[in-house]
């Protein structure tokens, strides 16, 4: 999937929000950044498939390992 300059700033903004607050709700982060339900889970879906990203889905995401220096 080729992203658009739009969509790479939006995944930035969205890998600061969950790691800042090591909340991995896809209905959080639709309430920070103010954009729909499916949008926000489009961009979850992307940062956990990115490398240094996982995700335990059990009653809430959250980060597991070590994240990147740029995104601390």
């Amino acid at each position: 999937m080729k992203y658009t300059k739009e969509y790479k700033q939006r995944m930035r903004v969205a890998k600061k929000i969950v790691i800042s607050s090591k909340n991995g709700s896809t209905s959080y982060l639709q309430r920070k950044m103010q954009i729909g339900y499916n949008y926000a889970d489009m961009l979850m879906e992307d940062i956990s498939k990115q490398r240094g990203f996982s995700f335990v889905y059990r009653y809430r995401r959250k980060i597991l390992g070590k994240t990147p220096r740029k995104y601390r």
